[in-house]
Order: structure tokens, then C-alpha cells, then sequence
């Protein structure tokens, strides 16, 4: 088939000119990949999200729940997916931070660009409301007393939650027994189900699964709980919170993170999914692209710092 001098014209002009070719993006639905099951503190949030989101953006999105591998399975297709806009992803910083410091991973925190945050949160340790231990204080009491006996469920190794069990050996000189499971939903249903004594999970996850909260990981008191005492307060001095946003694969055309980012600080704006996520004991917490970019990469060094000091890395 022969080509115009115009449609000749018109092809070279495509493939010059960055980005021209996404001009009309969004035209398909996107993916956003959750590195946790479905059901757990992300992914809640993840579903909570997306209908404001795909709103704003104009299209059609669909979470797609890629776990294991403390979330690196699911970091991994995330950094290797086409930067074409089509996938993004929303996850806490410990598959983007942590984990590289950890374990060999084909990616870094320089295979995403950053979108935006949508909330921060501390963690708390907790246990089910008819739990043996009423205080956080009857908890480390009963670890010194039966040590290695106190099934502790988290979500593996170099997680957040992780970080919190180890900071708590190291501080306060007791020993629990490490469980690990996929995501916090199996965590939280292990303590449910007797399998587990306690677990440290992001605050809304004491909601979601009707558990007691028996201490705070937060610089200042959790917002839903203020009456929880935090951590530092039995000797351990380590903060430990999360920062949840969404990320796309490194090399996506600034156009298309342009609306993206719109749209995302238009939905983070909505009063309707201020009120979804408030209900779920969310409380918003925006950071534009820039912003939050630096953020993580503040926290690259943080958790360097905290890795050394709970004895993971060198």
C-alpha cells in the first residue's frame, strides 16, 4: 500500500514529537497493581480509590492484586509493565524502599516516577477484643515470661510490620515467635482464628477486623485511637509509619503522568472520597508528584537507618 505525501508527513511528525501518539490517552482502562491480597489495609484503600479516581481520569480502572514476596512480586510487574500510563501502582513504601535494601530485585525506587500519595499512617500492634492481653503492657510481660511462645503474624521479611517485631525484640529484650503470611488480611484472620496471638498492621485494620489495639508506632498518637499509648512509652523508641500512594513505571511520557496526576489530585480532593476513606479510618494525606517523590526518597535513607539499627543490614 502506498502512503501520501501527507500520511508520510503525518507518520514522521508522530515519531519526532514525545508523547503526540497518547495525545487522547486515557483510551483503554487502566491497571492499577496492589503487591497484597485482596481484603488487606491496601487494597481496601486501592478499591476505595479507584471509582473516585477513574472518574477524574476518564476512564475505567480495574485493581489488579499481583502478592507475594513481601510485595516484590508485585513491584517487579509493576516496573517492568509498558510505561504507557495503562498500569500503575499503589503500594506503601516497603517494596519501594525496603526491599531493595534487602534481597536482590530487579528494580529500585528509580523504576518508578511517583503520582501522588494518598494518605500516611501509623502502624499499631494489636490483638482480638476477648485477647489474654489487655495491655500492651500484659503482652511484653507474657513474652518475657514464655519466650518464643507468642505466635506474632506479620506480613515477611523486611516488611514494616516486621521492622516493628524486631524493634520490639531489640528494645525491650523478649522473644516472639515470627509467622509470616502473604498480606494482612491472612495475618488478621490468623489472630482471629487462634492461630496467632497479635499482629502490628496499619490503624484501619483494627477496624476492618473488629481487633483490639494495644499500642501506637506513630511519632504522635494514632488519629482514630488517641487514647492508644504509643510505643515509646514501654521503652521502644522506633517510629514505624506508612506512606500509601501510586506510582508508573519509569519512562512514562510527561503528558500522560500530567493527567494523571490531575486526576488524582482532583479525586484526593473530592468530598465524597474524603467521607469513603474517612469511614474506613483513613485520613487523607495528599502529596503531589514532587512532593512525594522526595518523600520516599527521605525514606530510602530512614529505613537504612532503621534496617542497621533493628540489625538487617550491615
Amino acid at each position: 500500500m502506498k502512503l501520501s505525501v501527507k500520511q508520510m508527513f503525518s507518520a514522521v511528525c508522530l515519531a519526532l514529537v514525545p508523547g503526540l501518539a497518547l495525545a487522547d490517552y486515557p483510551e483503554k482502562p487502566v491497571t492499577i497493581i496492589v503487591p497484597w491480597s485482596a481484603g488487606g489495609a491496601t487494597d481496601l484503600v486501592a478499591r476505595t480509590v479507584e471509582p473516585v479516581l477513574s472518574e477524574k481520569l476518564g476512564a475505567d480502572m480495574v485493581v489488579s492484586n499481583v502478592t507475594g514476596a513481601s510485595g516484590t512480586i508485585g513491584a517487579a510487574e509493576a516496573a517492568r509493565a509498558k510505561p504507557d500510563g495503562y498500569t500503575i501502582f499503589f503500594t506503601p513504601q516497603g517494596p519501594v524502599t525496603i526491599q531493595p535494601q534487602l534481597r536482590n530485585i530487579p528494580y529500585s525506587l528509580d523504576s518508578f516516577v511517583a503520582i501522588g500519595r494518598v494518605y500516611s499512617s501509623p502502624y499499631m500492634t494489636m490483638v482480638v477484643e476477648d485477647s489474654e492481653f489487655a495491655t500492651m503492657e500484659d503482652l511484653l510481660a507474657a513474652t518475657k515470661e514464655r519466650p518464643g511462645e507468642i505466635n506474632y503474624a506479620f506480613t515477611g521479611i523486611g516488611t514494616l510490620p516486621h521492622l516493628a517485631l524486631t524493634a520490639t525484640q531489640q528494645h525491650v529484650g523478649v522473644k516472639l515467635k515470627q509467622v509470616p503470611y502473604k498480606a494482612s488480611a491472612e495475618a488478621a484472620k490468623a489472630v482471629l482464628g487462634g492461630e496467632s496471638h497479635v499482629m502490628t498492621e496499619q490503624q484501619q485494620t483494627a477496624q476492618q477486623f473488629e481487633m483490639r489495639p494495644l499500642a501506637c508506632w506513630g511519632a504522635e498518637p494514632c488519629s482514630f485511637y488517641p487514647d492508644v499509648p504509643l510505643v515509646k512509652e514501654f521503652g521502644i523508641e522506633s517510629v514505624v509509619e506508612v506512606s500509601v500512594g501510586f506510582y508508573a513505571p519509569a519512562g512514562t511520557p510527561e503528558d500522560v503522568l500530567a493527567k494523571l496526576n490531575a486526576a488524582l489530585e482532583e479525586a484526593m480532593k473530592d468530598p465524597k472520597l474524603v467521607e469513603a476513606l474517612e469511614k474506613i479510618q483513613i485520613s487523607p494525606a495528599y502529596l503531589d508528584s514532587m512532593a512525594f517523590d522526595q518523600r520516599m526518597r527521605a525514606e530510602v535513607e530512614n529505613n537504612r537507618s532503621l534496617l542497621g539499627e533493628v540489625g538487617l543490614t550491615q
